[in-house]
């Protein structure tokens, strides 16, 4: 396994140092059974048509590559005078070169360190550090962002004025990354929802193929042609209104801001959740671009010393090699702040 880092700088108006882990997967634990919502359902039926489209294609894709792997060994065979060599039911080599080229390093860590600086800011805006108006439930929270890191609850680093700030921007940061997943609940998702359900039944049915170490790399084509042939409002600046995402976000931003009502400022409400809706439909673009890309990726959310919280993720990016149970490791940073 060959593995090189990229490191992230960034700046934080507290005491903050970044500092690259040991890049080893958390296990999270998420709670499931949100009720699936109005749009959801149109979603999960727009993808039915969606994935049949998608999937037929794959399936061209790998016919097309299992024909011209045969054709190959036949040319590099002996032949025998008789022989005549058959006839190429193939397109172009370069087919696949149309797909989604890989999102540079350099942009992506541009990308992440833009919302780890859009989260902050959000946080430094609309919350305080005076005394609670009221109590914090912590089980809202971890539907959120999963369970609290360290052992300390999420509601304890809320209502305490000095670790505030950083638990928001952990929380914040924690909940949009898990939306962004994949992987994660399909119904709960910042991703299309189409997409992300078909995605989710092609996980579940991997392990029954019995493809070896070719499995990953025809998944990483599949997310790479749904990309290519989705519309173009899955990779505009801004996601419009009629797309699935929207109602993610508005969800979402809703539940944050009900979850922090009292350590919020209460000026102009209507701005906060404006702020906080733009936020999460960069993280839903952001996580778009990260499912298209020929690479998987995992966060890292590991504390390298004692007394840190994580504000901001480090990111593994896993490229699985064809025919090859290596896989190339390239990691980004997170941020660590001191509590």
């Amino acid at each position: 396994m060959s593995s090189s880092t990229i490191t992230a700088t960034t700046s934080t108006s507290q005491t903050a140092s970044s500092a690259a882990t040991s890049y080893t997967e958390d296990s999270e634990s998420y709670s499931y059974g949100k009720p699936v919502s109005a749009g959801a359902a149109v979603g999960i039926g727009i993808g039915s048509a969606v994935a049949g489209g998608l999937i037929t294609a794959a399936v061209f894709l790998f016919l097309r590559w299992r024909r011209r792997n045969r054709r190959e060994h036949l040319e590099t065979a002996p032949k025998h005078a008789s022989e005549q060599k058959p006839e190429s039911q193939t397109l172009g080599s370069g087919a696949l070169d149309t797909l989604p080229q890989p999102i540079p390093y350099s942009a992506l860590i541009q990308d992440l360190s833009k919302l780890e600086t859009a989260i902050k800011n959000f946080v430094d805006n609309f919350f305080h550090t005076q005394r609670a108006s009221s109590d914090i439930r912590e089980d809202p929270l971890i539907v959120l962002a999963g369970p609290a890191p360290d052992g300390v609850s999420w509601a304890a680093r809320l209502l305490h004025p000095e670790t505030r700030l950083i638990g928001l921007r952990s929380l914040i940061a924690r909940a949009v990354f898990k939306r962004i997943d994949p992987r994660f609940d399909p119904m709960d998702t910042l991703l299309p929802v189409h997409v992300a359900v078909v995605y989710s039944s092609i996980l579940a049915e991997a392990n029954a193929i019995n493809d070896g170490s070719s499995v990953p790399y025809f998944q990483a084509i599949w997310r790479q042609m749904t990309a290519y042939l989705l519309p173009l409002t899955s990779h505009s600046s801004r996601i419009s209104e009629g797309e699935s995402r929207k109602e993610s976000i508005r969800s979402l931003a809703s539940d944050i801001t009900a979850a922090t009502g009292p350590i919020r400022n209460q000026k102009s409400p209507e701005r906060c959740l404006q702020v906080l809706e733009d936020l999460l439909g960069d993280a839903a673009i952001l996580g778009f671009r990260l499912f298209s890309q020929a690479d998987e990726w995992e966060c890292s959310w590991s504390v390298p010393r004692r007394g840190g919280i994580v504000v901001f993720p480090g990111l593994n990016l896993l490229g699985h090699i064809k025919d090859s149970d290596e896989v190339q490791v390239t990691a980004i940073s997170n941020e660590v702040v001191e509590n």
